[in-house]
């Protein structure tokens, strides 16, 4: 048992940690629009998909990784759409409440009671 000792567990989190710095750096160094904000973590994801793939033997861990990187990209590609979008705020009164038999219902169980 002791053979298999270091376990290497494969880790998306492994994989991203030297792009998250160098993303970060970016951030924070570069004044980045939004629409180069969500390309630059786009490449990162691409990059961590690639050292992923490269440091996982394992088939099935590897298209996991992978699928789950590509959801995460998926979002971005939702941010991509948000970063063009034209924001409207518009007010809308709020619709009236009906009051069905409101009064009418309250004078007639009255009327009820008293005949």
């Amino acid at each position: 048992m002791t053979d298999q000792l270091p376990a290497k567990v494969p880790s998306l989190a492994k994989a991203f940690g030297p792009e998250r710095e160098a993303l970060r750096q970016l951030i924070v160094e570069e004044e980045l629009g939004a629409n180069a904000t969500v390309r630059a973590a786009r490449i990162a994801l691409e990059r961590t998909g690639a050292r992923f793939a490269r440091e996982t033997t394992d088939i099935t861990i590897r298209r996991t990784g992978l699928w789950l990187l590509e959801m995460v990209k998926a979002g971005a590609g939702v941010l991509d759409k948000a970063t063009k979008a034209d924001i409207v705020w518009q007010e809308v009164p709020r619709p009236k409440m009906r009051m069905i038999a409101g009064s009418t219902l309250y004078y007639l169980a009255a009327l009820v009671f008293f005949v």
